[in-house]
């Protein structure tokens, strides 16, 4: 499924592009992110320390709004 990361505080779900359905997303799950024309493994993560949520190794990428993929 393709869609839009939104995140509100410890809780993050992928909206489904196009139509209205939402998808919990939990900490630790494997997914791609759309940069540019490519797609880009990632494992998304939550900091409780920092109240956030970031992707490993691409931590500077915001997750709210950004394009992903799951399979």
């Amino acid at each position: 499924m393709i869609g839009t990361l939104m995140n509100n505080g410890r809780t993050c779900v992928l909206k489904e592009n196009g139509g209205s359905k939402k998808i919990p997303v939990h900490p630790e799950q494997y997914v791609y992110v759309q940069v540019s024309n490519a797609w880009i493994p990632a494992i998304l993560k939550y900091s409780g320390e920092r109240q956030n949520w970031y992707f490993e190794y691409l931590p500077k990428l915001p997750v709210n709004g950004c394009r992903v993929m799951t399979k």
